[in-house]
């Protein structure tokens, strides 16, 4: 009988969106491990702030989407951002490494892995260990939940 109206929200967004504001140097480029949810929210925050970039895929379904092998190819390019937002390196995942060639990447890269939980994930240790710039996902984490907090009370 009445009409019911339904409105949804991506906090992930958000969430992301300041994660990348806390990067020391602005992206102009990005790899974005990983096709699903999560990655979705990612590359339209990086479409909006017209930071270019690829999706990589371990089989591929789009001509745009590239595999694991093809990362090298893209490495040359400036202020450079690596984004894992596939489920590798999450407590209780089976896979815990990624298996990049991080001695193949520049020093000047920077890397985003949403993965809060471990703190630490395989991918951030190597980053440390070598001396590259990195995150987890916690600061995702904790805005997407504010944001989701405030739409909440409205």
């Amino acid at each position: 009988s009445g009409n019911i109206s339904l409105k949804g929200y991506n906090t992930d967004y958000y969430g992301f969106k300041c994660s990348l504001e806390m990067l020391p140097v602005k992206p102009e480029n990005a790899i974005v491990l990983g096709t699903g949810g999560a990655s979705r929210a990612v590359c339209e925050v990086l479409q909006d702030l017209n930071i270019s970039f690829v999706n990589v895929s371990r089989n591929p379904k789009i001509d745009s989407h590239i595999t694991y092998g093809e990362i090298g190819l893209h490495l040359h390019k400036p202020k450079s951002l690596l984004i894992n937002t596939t489920p590798v390196g999450m407590l209780g995942f089976p896979q815990k490494n990624l298996n990049l060639p991080l001695q193949a990447f520049p020093m000047s890269f920077q890397f985003i892995d949403l993965i809060y939980n471990p703190n630490q994930t395989p991918l951030l240790t190597e980053c440390k260990e070598k001396g590259l710039n990195c995150m987890n996902g916690s600061l995702m984490l904790q805005k997407q939940a504010e944001r989701a907090w405030e739409i909440l009370k409205k």
